[in-house]
Formats: structure tokens, sequence, C-alpha cells
């Protein structure tokens, strides 16, 4: 990893979310879960959950251009794991996540 800590890594995506309204605007909820969060593990990447309402048409033009972005500023790959909320409820998605963070 860069000369990053983690928990500067967290901030720095956290900040990018909330300063970045417009790029997440299909997106109700995002989450924030994976190495970033992990303690013992080195992130090599940016694992985001995110949560739309929108059609599924948008979302995947919408997810290119999220990603595409973050990984130019953020300078790692995005992972990114893109539901319904009927889809977070039936999956579970996030019972299954060790820990997330919830940034939008």
């Amino acid at each position: 990893m860069h000369t990053l800590t983690k928990s500067n890594l967290e901030n720095r995506i956290s900040k990018f979310i909330i300063e970045n309204k417009a790029l997440f605007r299909y997106c109700n909820n995002v989450y924030l879960f994976g190495s970033v969060l992990t303690k013992t593990a080195v992130p090599y990447d940016i694992d985001l959950l995110l949560v739309y309402s929108c059609s599924a048409e948008e979302i995947v033009d919408e997810t290119k251009k999220i990603r595409s972005v973050l990984e130019d500023e953020l300078k790692l790959p995005a992972d990114l794991t893109v539901l319904s909320h009927e889809e977070l409820k039936t999956t579970g998605f996030l019972k299954k996540v060790i820990k997330y963070l919830k940034v939008k």
C-alpha cells in the first residue's frame, strides 16, 4: 500500500463519497467493507456495497462512472457490489460481512 495508513485510507474513502454526492445520486446507501476495515490485512482494493432503488440500466452506467472516478482519485482498484434494496434483504449480504461502515 502507498504511504497511506489504513485509517487514513478509510477516512479518504468516506470523505470522497460524502463530497461526491452527485456521483452516488442513484445509491440510497453506500457501505465500505473488506480489507480497508480489517486490522490485519493490507488493503489492495476498495470494497463498496452500493444499494440502489433506480432502474438496473441506470445503475449499470453509474457504476462504471463511480468505479472510474474512485480508482483515479484513490489509486486503488474498486470492487463494487451493487444490490437493490430487495436483493440486500434476500441475500443477507451485510450479515455475511465481518465488518462494514455505512458511509451514506
